[in-house]
């Protein structure tokens, strides 16, 4: 009787302890995004930024349109330099020269940011255009931290990128190379 009543004293006791254990907040995008474009209204305002706001979240500046005429889909590879910055702190978290990055295989909101066309871009950004993208995190790693590499001319480094981050990343396009991939 003893070690009976001990046995269900033991399972009470694990039991408590294990439904008093913090759960992980479930990840809420709607909730999420309402904070990131809330960080973004602020740096823009700080910065004294002109930008043109999507409804998606992202704002961005198109600094240099370029010249050309071939439009960025995915599957196409440009050949780029960058610079990404957390916008909550400023500090460089990736960043890389003359790198060739695939159209389509980037988070949502560079993949995003690479393609837009508007009255004033009707082809998109060209080769030599410039453009600073404002991404809030559910467009870029959401709730994941992610560790980067920065190559600012090979001194190599790993920068990190925490969850929920909303990045401030200028993109030069120095080639746009279309896909020969068919539907």
């Amino acid at each position: 009787m003893l070690l009976k009543n001990a046995l269900l004293l033991a399972i009470a006791f694990f039991s408590l302890v294990l439904c008093s254990c913090d759960k992980p907040a479930t990840y809420d995008r709607e909730v999420q995004l309402a904070k990131d474009i809330d960080s973004i209204a602020k740096f823009v305002t700080a910065k004294n930024l002109t930008v043109v706001k999507e409804p998606n979240g992202i704002s961005y500046q198109v600094l240099r349109r370029g010249s050309g005429v071939l439009i960025i889909e995915d599957a196409d590879t440009v050949l780029i330099n960058y610079r990404g910055r957390l916008i909550s702190n400023d500090s460089l978290v990736e960043a890389a020269d003359s790198s060739l990055l695939v159209v389509g295989d980037m988070p949502a909101g560079i993949n995003y940011g690479l393609k837009i066309k508007n009255a004033g871009l009707p082809n998109g950004l060209q080769r030599g255009g410039e453009i600073r993208l404002l991404i809030p995190s559910t467009l870029a790693y959401t709730d994941k931290i992610v560790f980067t590499t920065i190559n600012p001319t090979l001194g190599v480094y790993t920068g990190k990128i925490p969850a929920n981050s909303s990045l401030d990343y200028s993109f030069q396009i120095l080639n746009i190379n279309k896909s020969t991939k068919k539907e």
